[in-house]
């Protein structure tokens, strides 16, 4: 059964650029303290990210494609969550398509729409004239989408769709980490994923490691969410750390001090003073 729930009452974000929504939108991401949120509310912060970057929205929603859960579906409205919802119950409609297709939906006139007539039956009286959904990809999965919607026809243009994806990009890994930052918090090891497996995230966890003395999860943590807040894939952090421990570790035989650009400020927000892979 799908998990619906809407967006805080009263959430707001008090990061402003002005002029930049898209730009506010991923400053506001890459703050986002996913480590101390309950996971569906990681998804609820995206919906509304997405609703205040993309141009033309009146509401978002956000469904992810997880087949080790319950399906979640989650809204800044109640309108976008009964949309979500109907579309979870019924498997089609445009959200559906951008999750099967992995590409952009844009419909600005669903009541005229030839498509999903199940669909449009049943969200029919909510109002909604302009649909947009974006898959939310990762390599080369599809982890979920998002769906933003607007009551006039023609919302949705070139450009709004160029935003929706560019924000996508960097949600989609937002998302993964924090799937599998869930999941090492549950299991107490460092899952094993696609995006996460490989020599490489091996050798960083063990360079963190014996540098901090954290666990693996904790090592493991500090990767995912350095990640995070960089908008690199955890094996682009991994990497970088790897590298940069080898040429610390180089420069040591030859006799030179090192300062490492890695190390000058990453913060994952996780624990007291200034922390960094």
């Amino acid at each position: 059964m799908a998990d619906v729930r809407p967006a805080p009452a009263g959430a707001t974000w008090d990061i402003a650029v002005e002029g930049d929504p898209l730009g506010a939108a991923l400053l506001a991401l890459s703050r986002l303290e996913i480590d101390s949120l309950e996971f569906e509310d990681v998804l609820l912060h995206l919906a509304q990210l997405a609703g205040r970057a993309v141009p033309g929205a009146d509401g978002a929603g956000l469904r992810l494609l997880d087949l080790s859960r319950p399906s979640s579906v989650v809204g800044t409205t109640a309108v976008a969550c009964k949309v979500n919802a109907i579309e979870s119950r019924l498997g089609e409609g445009p959200c559906t398509t951008a999750l099967v297709e992995a590409r952009t939906i844009r419909c600005n006139a669903l009541s005229s729409e030839r498509s999903w007539l199940p669909f449009r039956r049943r969200v029919r009286h909510l109002g909604i004239e302009s649909v947009m959904s974006l898959p939310l990809r990762l390599s080369n999965r599809v982890l979920g989408s998002i769906g933003v919607y607007a009551g006039r026809r023609d919302a949705f243009d070139e450009h709004a769709a160029r935003v929706g994806e560019l924000f996508t990009t960097s949600a989609a890994v937002t998302v993964h980490n924090a799937q599998v930052l869930a999941a090492a918090q549950r299991l107490g090891v460092p899952p094993r994923t696609p995006e996460t497996d490989g020599p490489v995230v091996e050798r960083a966890l063990g360079v963190i490691i014996s540098r901090t003395g954290d666990s693996p999860v904790e090592a493991f943590e500090r990767l995912l969410l350095v990640s995070h807040r960089t908008h690199r894939r955890v094996s682009a952090v991994a990497s970088q750390v790897v590298h940069e421990a080898e040429r610390a570790a180089r420069a040591r035989r030859a006799g030179r001090p090192t300062i490492s650009p890695a190390h000058q400020h990453v913060d994952p927000g996780r624990r007291t003073g200034q922390p960094s892979v």
